[in-house]
């Protein structure tokens, strides 16, 4: 499953050396050509980044990709890496990456990818790929789960849902019942990518509690999406296995 966490804050501005001199017939203010190179750029990532995703990307494409220094766009290129979990060179980069290894891949911006947004997204990332020794990444999560900017918080929450461990459903059941809307949106996302029981009953927990809110709408379709419950109310055999906890 591709799940994108946009940012709230638009991308960074990017600069223009370029004159308008090329183009004696039009006359283009410094912003109106800033804005150009700006929608240029963003078009040319939005491409990259759907290579990604689609698992088309050539590996000089994430290399790229990992230069970027926009925090919430390079968050949701680490996310989007997982779709290249079978690219051994990719694994090599995200390994690097986590061990904060600059040798091979200097270019990286790695004054980001060492602090949260990016490194909770490579936490997460990295828990799904592998199958054993997953504990420091969900140990690296759960140290911040009290981060104070909803973006990061975003990330915990995201993070937690992937790994599916019932201990962490009451943490994400506490941010869904808060009041904002960006966190209340990305743990209900959560809950529904946890595919137990316990989260399930914490959705229908949420579209009692908020019948007058919007999040119970969103809830109510997050739990007929990923548990198959229509009306709220769990019905014979429509019980989900548990995932387990890391080992």
């Amino acid at each position: 499953m591709l799940l994108v966490i946009t940012g709230c804050d638009d991308r960074q501005e990017t600069t223009n050396n370029d004159s308008a001199v090329n183009h004696p017939s039009i006359s283009s203010s410094p912003d109106t050509v800033n804005q150009d190179k700006k929608s240029k750029d963003e078009q040319y990532y939005q491409e990259r980044f759907k290579k990604i995703v689609f698992g088309t990307a050539q590996l000089a494409d994430v290399r790229e990709a990992l230069t970027d220094q926009d925090a919430g766009s390079l968050t949701n290129t680490v996310h989007g890496l997982y779709a290249m979990r079978w690219h051994r060179g990719v694994l090599h980069i995200l390994q690097d990456m986590w061990q904060l290894d600059k040798t091979r891949y200097p270019e990286l911006a790695w004054d980001l990818i060492g602090k949260p947004p990016v490194r909770l997204a490579l936490a997460s990332s990295m828990n799904r790929i592998q199958t054993s020794g997953t504990r420091e990444f969900v140990e690296y999560l759960r140290q911040h789960k009290n981060e104070t900017h909803e973006f990061n918080i975003a990330q915990v929450a995201v993070g937690l849902g992937f790994h599916g461990d019932p201990a962490d459903v009451e943490y994400l059941k506490s941010l869904a019942s808060g009041n904002n809307h960006y966190i209340v949106q990305s743990s209900l996302t959560a809950l529904s990518l946890m595919n137990n029981p316990a989260a399930r009953d914490a959705l229908q927990d949420i579209i009692v509690k908020f019948k007058d809110d919007p999040r119970s709408s969103l809830a109510m379709e997050l739990l007929q999406q990923a548990y198959g419950v229509q009306t709220g109310i769990a019905g014979p055999g429509e019980e989900q296995k548990n995932n387990q906890p890391s080992d």
